[in-house]
C-alpha cells in the first residue's frame, strides 16, 4: 500500500531546498509534511556548466544536511527541447514555456513517487519568490493525477534559508533555461565590449589593429629574416644583404 503521508520532494536548487527545510522547521509542519526523499531532476538548466554548478551545490548542501536523495546527473538539454517541440515551440510565450518546464519535471517526480509506492509529491519551486506559484500548483496537481498520486501544497515561503547552511554554495542568477538566461542578461552590460581597448572591468589592453589601408606584409616589411642555426648551434646574424632576402632565397615584399 502507498504511504499516504510521505512526500517525494522535487528539488530545483540548493537555495530553495534550504528555504523549504527552514520553513517546515519554523512552522513545525514536518509531521504533517513528512519528506520521504528528494529528487533532483532538472533538464531545464542550461548550459552544461551551469547544470553542473547547480547539481554540485545540491550535493554540497546534502553533505551538511543529509537526506535520502536521487540526483539525476544526465544533462537534459535534449529532453527539454523535445518537450518544447511537442508543445509547438512556444519560444516567445514565457508562460507556455514555463508550463512545459514545470510539467516535464513534475511528471517525472510523480512517476518516480508511484514507482516507490509513495502517494504524494511536492516541489521546492513553491519556495521560490521568482516562480509563478499558482502555475506550479496547477501543473503539479495535473502531473500528480496523471500518475495516481496527490500534489502536496504548502506555503513554503515562510522564511529565507539560513545563511550558514548555504555558506560557500553556488547561488544561480537566473531560473535555468537558456531563454531565462537571455532575459536575465539582455539589458545589462556584462561582458559587453566598451571600445578603446577597455574591457568591462576597466583593465587597459593594448593591442595593434590593422587599418583597411594596412596589411600584414606592410607591417613585416624590413624585418630581418630568421636564419637557421649553424652547425655549432649558434644563430647566424643577418647580413646587410639579407635585409630583403631570406636564407631560403625568398624575398619579402
Amino acid at each position: 500500500m502507498p504511504d499516504k503521508s510521505a512526500v517525494l520532494l522535487h528539488v530545483c536548487c540548493a537555495p530553495c531546498l534550504a528555504a523549504v527545510r527552514t520553513s517546515l522547521a519554523l512552522a513545525r509542519r514536518d509531521r504533517h509534511f513528512p519528506i520521504a526523499g528528494l529528487l533532483f531532476y532538472n533538464p531545464n538548466i542550461h548550459p552544461l556548466i551551469e547544470f553542473r554548478r547547480r547539481e554540485k551545490a545540491v550535493r554540497v548542501y546534502l553533505e551538511r544536511d543529509p537526506f535520502p536523495a536521487e540526483i539525476v546527473s544526465e544533462y537534459g538539454l535534449r529532453p527539454f527541447l523535445g518537450r518544447l517541440a511537442v508543445a509547438g515551440w512556444p519560444l516567445d510565450d514565457r508562460k507556455k514555456r514555463c508550463t512545459e518546464c514545470y510539467r516535464l519535471r513534475l511528471e517525472k517526480t510523480a512517476e518516480t513517487a508511484r514507482s516507490r509506492n509513495l502517494a504524494a509529491i511536492s516541489t521546492t519551486l513553491l519556495a521560490s519568490r521568482e516562480q509563478d506559484r499558482n502555475l506550479v500548483a496547477d501543473v503539479g496537481r495535473e502531473a500528480a493525477a496523471r500518475f495516481g498520486v496527490t500534489f502536496a501544497e504548502a506555503d513554503l515561503r515562510l522564511a529565507e534559508p539560513e545563511e550558514r547552511s548555504l555558506r560557500g554554495i553556488y547561488r544561480q542568477q537566473y531560473c535555468g533555461c537558456i531563454f531565462s538566461e537571455e532575459e536575465r542578461h539582455r539589458n545589462d552590460g556584462k561582458h559587453r565590449y566598451k571600445g578603446n581597448g577597455i574591457p568591462h572591468d576597466g583593465r587597459i589592453v593594448r593591442h595593434q589593429c590593422f587599418t583597411k589601408s594596412e596589411s600584414l606584409s606592410e607591417t613585416l616589411r624590413g624585418a630581418p629574416p630568421i636564419r637557421p642555426a649553424s652547425a655549432s648551434g649558434e644563430m647566424n646574424s643577418p647580413s646587410a644583404s639579407d635585409a630583403d632576402s631570406g636564407a631560403n632565397g625568398l624575398r619579402y615584399p
